[in-house]
């Protein structure tokens, strides 16, 4: 359900960037041709809008990574870092749970 939410959220932002996107184009192109604005200057602010687009997107995915992480988090699911302490901490423990063991077996033996 949330899967589906975000993909349509996110098939909308880039429908509506392209749509915008092939619309300054056109009108930038329109000037072009008309003489209204030199070649360079359509060109200078059609990298300025490209720039501000990107930078828009790169924000855009920013958010969404992080609500998604937070999502995640409040779901209960544990990250890579907790899942890498957790490891350390079950080798730790089974290093010293052999360690007991060999104690009271060779305490054992000792009694017998």
């Amino acid at each position: 359900m949330m899967n589906e939410w975000l993909k349509t959220g996110f098939l909308i932002g880039l429908g509506a960037a392209s749509a915008g996107k092939e619309k300054v184009e056109k009108i930038l192109s329109d000037l072009s041709n008309n003489g209204s604005a030199a070649a360079d200057e359509t060109k200078a602010l059609l990298k300025t809008l490209g720039d501000k687009g990107k930078k828009s997107t790169d924000n855009l995915n920013q958010q969404l990574h992080q609500g998604i992480s937070d999502s995640l988090h409040e779901l209960g699911f544990a990250t890579h870092e907790e899942l890498a302490q957790l490891q350390h901490q079950i080798a730790a423990l089974e290093s010293e749970f052999k360690q007991l063991k060999a104690v009271v077996s060779q305490k054992e033996n000792e009694e017998k």
